[in-house]
């Protein structure tokens, strides 16, 4: 049985497209008309007439969040040789006070003139897709503790920042700020609290950073602050407005206030240190100095050179180990051991 062109039971393409969450489009990019499947307005959640144009259309498409339709179509580098081109797109969309996530398929057909003339594809919302996509790259660059940088992509930031700062022939600084007897407060109220203090911590050392400075969370206790255009002078501030921050008052914890210090150890690039490795390791340095001095104090990094010959014997002497273990020039050697009284082997 034949009905309206279609056998009886099947249903028409739109019908398909309305029930998996779709809409087709086709764009006329000389008259730039846009015509859609009869339910696009409502998927997209807007009147039919703010879609009836490639202009009107993109008037909603977030520039910040995506390559918009027209921006694939004018910068493709391939050419049409007579079966399209195809093209895979993801934006944001926004309609009234709500934003859409659009996944956009379609392949586009060139004019006379090489250049594209009309394209045709489908609209498909993926806002929970793209959500959880959010989710994972939030993941992989945040700690999920603090909210803040994890080690990774604060190492990332630090690289570009002194790669600039190099250029600039500026001066960069990097702080290592530690939280003092943080494993106190895991014996004495249990880990909860202390990734309450951590949590906090990190909320008053970010409260206290310039706009355009950068924190992270290095390891358990630790914090790097990466400060962008900073001078030596002005890296002595920055810990001491740090220390004062996270010092001033007891944090509030589900246990009870806590009264909380952090130690600081910083250094300038590329004055003294011109790898991010030696950026790390030298802020590593002044922390352990003055935390041997006195904790909830800052200390910048100052050349050692006792420090820095040892530093460098124990690097080539386990170079040293390294290579002949790889070349299996290190044999076993077994002591055997006696028992005084009776010469008898008691181990090895």
């Amino acid at each position: 049985v034949i009905q309206n062109g279609q056998p009886a039971g099947v249903p028409d393409a739109a019908d398909i497209l309305r029930s998996i969450g779709e809409a087709a489009y086709d764009w006329r990019l000389d008259s730039d008309a846009l015509v859609w499947s009869p339910h696009a307005a409502t998927l997209l959640g807007t009147a039919p007439a703010e879609i009836a144009s490639g202009r009107a259309f993109a008037a909603h498409v977030e520039a910040e969040a995506g390559q918009s339709r027209a921006d694939a179509l004018q910068q493709a580098g391939q050419r049409d040789l007579g079966a399209g081109v195809p093209y895979q797109l993801q934006y944001r969309f926004k309609s009234g006070d709500n934003t859409l996530w659009i996944e956009d398929i379609g392949r586009w057909f060139a004019g006379a003139d090489g250049k594209p003339e009309r394209a045709h594809g489908i609209v498909r919302r993926i806002d929970e897709r793209a959500e959880r996509e959010r989710k994972l790259e939030r993941l992989s660059k945040f700690d999920p503790l603090t909210g803040e940088l994890n080690r990774q992509a604060l190492t990332d930031v630090l690289t570009g920042t002194l790669e600039q700062t190099v250029r600039a022939r500026g001066s960069c600084g990097f702080l290592l700020a530690s939280i003092d007897h943080l494993g106190r407060l895991n014996e004495s109220y249990g880990f909860d609290v202390a990734e309450e203090v951590i949590a906090q911590v990190a909320r008053r050392l970010r409260g206290r950073l310039r706009g355009k400075d950068h924190l992270g969370r290095i390891s358990g206790n630790k914090f790097g602050l990466v400060l962008t255009s900073c001078t030596p002078d002005e890296m002595a501030v920055a810990a001491d407005r740090l220390l004062a921050g996270v010092r001033e008052e007891p944090l509030a914890t589900s246990a009870g206030p806590v009264a909380v210090t952090v130690t600081v150890g910083g250094v300038t690039a590329p004055r003294h240190a011109r790898s991010v490795g030696e950026i790390f390791s030298r802020a590593l340095d002044a922390l352990a100095d003055v935390r041997a001095k006195r904790h909830g104090s800052f200390a910048a990094y100052r050349p050692n050179i006792e420090r820095d010959a040892q530093r460098r014997e124990s690097a080539r002497a386990t170079d040293e180990i390294v290579a002949a273990l790889n070349e299996r020039r290190i044999a076993l050697a077994f002591e055997p051991v006696v028992e005084a009284s009776t010469r008898k082997l008691a181990f090895y």
